[in-house]
């Protein structure tokens, strides 16, 4: 596109072709007669089409020709809301792992920041991507400031043909944000230049562009007159518009315009299906696009032969018969017919029930061979005489698939989310506060043992500075009955504490958790086994079988009782102290 000196004017016709204009995908060339054909694509036009379609309207209106309701059974929604349900990926499946031998920082580090992210509403927001990537084929996030937030795709306006909307803004595009805002609201951002206009200035909508713009356009925003060299250097940055793209005159102001660094570019991006050719990727609901009109035809069809299926005619020879029994005859009465006339019902069922049935399933099976939604997917029992071995490979395929979809969904958690919230949660976190952990969360009991065992060894060494004797027993005692007053356990964390963790992070995405069920029942038969045996080993293989089913043994049955050592017949009759569980030192204040 020619990159416009008027600013306004070049985002005016940006979203003018966005708006009207389509973008050839393929084209297929005239051969044997047979016309040239091009696919074109709008990008708007497949939101608007989605959006409809997932709320059960029709592109024509909620009446046919003869002013009946259409009746709208949908075929996309279920298969999106499934493929939404497949890449759920929850705060909990991001992992705060050691580096070093200091195991507690890390995951009191990530116990915090759990919390921090449901105390700031943002499993919301990677719910909202969650859904958006299946029903648009596209989610987008965009970080401002110390928020990351969802960006609706009906929002954007963008290059329709881009790889990336970076690439668009980066290489001559455009990526536009379209934000409805009032007088009142611009004024709250101090950096926009809203001097010299009247609210009757401030119309339409605002629109925050990125792509090249040069020190001119800086300078302009700013009420500052640029010189001729100004135009030359076009580099990556923002500005902000507010125009009224519904009138032809030009409107509207430059209120902000600055360069940005490419690191800075606010936009993160996941697509469900890429097709070469188009930004916007391919999702579920557009995968069903053709089921969902075969439906509509055959809902029609089956509609409106019902419709004449309700209906009772007659024919007759006899023109003395009342032409409408149901109105002209009273209920009882005796219809006189002449001679040689009789009076026929009209037969009106319908004599195709047997192709719709067949038409319908052809759908249902498309439908669910395009989306994956076999009954593994959606919770269904399989059907009856389904071989096992034949399940077995569906749920493969049905993993791979969605395992491959919850990766990508996942990596771009990582960009937009994770590793941005990570420095943001750091620095607000910062100054000096305390963690709450109640006994049934959990590894509570693991946190409150490695409790136990630091400050008896704190507790033993004070008592020795103050001559006392007391037994390492008898401390842990006495811990045990003042932590038992409490329902719950309090850790401080120390100003700047998570700026000295060393830790590396992982996200849970996909391929750890597939064969769970198969490993934990090998895993079952060799605990039995063992437990038989009488072989100690068992309760190891018990901890594991627990650790798969998301339970701790420990909390659930507590710390095992330790056996005080048998002694010697030749050693003196005096008591041996309990010592206490060997469990992982913890020190918040190193």
């Amino acid at each position: 596109m020619k990159r416009e000196r008027d600013l306004i004017k070049q985002i005016r016709q940006e979203i003018a072709d966005f708006y009207t204009k389509r973008i050839p995908i393929t084209v297929v060339p005239e051969e044997q007669g047979r016309r040239e054909f091009t696919y074109e694509f709008s990008q708007r036009e497949n939101v608007a089409l989605i959006d409809l379609y997932y709320n059960s309207q029709f592109r024509s209106g909620k009446y046919d020709s003869e002013g009946r309701q259409k009746i709208f059974l949908n075929e996309g929604k279920f298969r999106t809301d499934v493929a939404e349900m497949q890449i759920d990926i929850d705060i909990a499946n991001f992992l705060f792992l050691p580096s070093t031998s200091d195991l507690w920082s890390p995951w009191l580090m990530s116990r915090d920041f759990q919390q921090y992210v449901q105390d700031n509403d943002y499993g919301q927001v990677i719910n909202s991507w969650g859904a958006d990537l299946p029903r648009y084929g596209t989610c987008v996030g965009k970080r401002v400031g110390d928020e990351i937030m969802r960006v609706p795709i009906g929002r954007l306006i963008n290059t329709q043909n881009a790889e990336s909307l970076k690439k668009a803004a980066m290489s001559g595009g455009y990526a536009i944000e379209a934000l409805q805002m009032t007088p009142q609201e611009m004024e709250a951002y101090p950096d926009w230049n809203l001097s010299g206009l009247e609210e009757s200035d401030l119309q339409g909508a605002v629109y925050e562009r990125y792509g090249l713009i040069t020190p001119a356009h800086v300078k302009l925003a700013n009420d500052e007159t640029p010189e001729d060299g100004d135009w030359d250097e076009w580099r990556l940055g923002i500005s902000v518009v507010n125009t009224d793209i519904h009138k032809k005159e030009k409107n509207g102001a430059l209120v902000f315009a600055e360069f940005i660094d490419e690191d800075d570019f606010p936009y993160e991006e996941a697509h469900w299906q890429r097709q070469d050719g188009r930004w916007q990727g391919v999702g579920e609901m557009e995968n069903q696009f053709q089921n969902q009109l075969a439906r509509n035809v055959s809902t029609h069809l089956r509609q409106k032969s019902m419709y004449w299926a309700a209906k009772r005619m007659f024919t007759s020879t006899d023109d003395a018969v009342a032409n409408n029994l149901a109105k002209e005859v009273a209920d009882g009465a005796v219809i006189k017919v002449g001679p040689g006339g009789q009076i026929t019902p009209v037969n009106t069922q319908t004599q195709h029930l047997g192709d719709f049935n067949a038409w319908d399933q052809t759908i249902e099976n498309n439908a669910d061979k395009t989306s994956f939604t076999y009954e593994a997917a959606t919770g269904e029992s399989p059907k009856a005489g389904t071989p096992f071995s034949l399940q077995v490979q569906l749920d493969r395929t049905l993993q791979k698939h969605y395992g491959k979809k919850r990766e990508n969904f996942g990596l771009f958690l990582k960009r937009a989310f994770f590793n941005q919230q990570v420095e943001i949660f750091k620095k607000k976190t910062r100054k000096e506060h305390s963690l709450t952990f109640a006994y049934t969360d959990e590894d509570a009991e693991l946190l409150r043992e490695a409790f136990i065992y630091t400050q008896v060894n704190d507790r033993k060494a004070q008592n020795v500075f103050a001559g006392k004797v007391v037994s390492k027993a008898e401390i842990e005692a006495e811990l045990r009955e003042e932590l038992a007053r409490s329902p719950y356990l309090v850790v401080d964390i120390p100003d700047r504490f998570y700026d000295q963790v060393k830790y590396h992070t992982k996200l849970i995405i996909t391929g750890e958790q597939e064969n769970v069920g198969a490993d934990m029942q090998t895993l079952v038969t060799f605990w039995q086994a063992l437990q038989q045996a009488g072989d100690p080993r068992s309760e190891k293989v018990l901890e594991q079988i627990m650790a798969l089913s998301g339970k701790n043994l420990r909390m659930i049955a507590g710390m095992k009782p330790q056996q005080q050592p048998a002694l010697p017949q030749q050693a003196p009759a005096r008591p041996v102290p309990t010592s206490s569980p060997v469990t992982p030192s913890i020190d918040v204040a190193a």
